[in-house]
């Protein structure tokens, strides 16, 4: 039995970490959307978010206030209602859409 005990705690011994290895497998760590939100809001300043019957919304402030009144397809998209899908990607293809575009153009001109 002592054998038995022995080999359990040379295996434990084994088994704890290491304070100064690092650890052989690292999961990428989940940033929270909020973050993420926080970092692409810096070089955006049109770029805002609000909370709608409890659901965060992301929105463009340049759309919504020029967008909305436009004529030639232009109206209502998920940056002028709020969208809930907070990726990077969708942030960038509004960024080059034509409505972000001529709002751009019409905020710049009303400042």
């Amino acid at each position: 039995m002592e054998s038995k005990r022995a080999h359990q705690m040379i295996s434990s011994d084994e088994d704890s970490p290491d304070p100064d290895k690092e650890p052989l497998t690292t999961k990428p760590q989940k940033r929270r959307k909020g973050s993420q939100f926080e970092d692409w809001a810096r070089t955006r300043p049109w770029l805002k978010k609000e909370v709608r019957d409890n659901v965060v919304l992301m929105y463009c402030t340049y759309c919504r206030e020029h967008g909305r009144f436009r004529t030639g397809g232009y109206g209502h998209n998920a940056f002028v209602d709020g969208t809930t899908r907070f990726k990077l990607g969708g942030v960038e293809d509004h960024e080059r859409s034509n409505m972000h575009i001529a709002s751009e153009a019409t905020q710049k001109v009303a400042l």
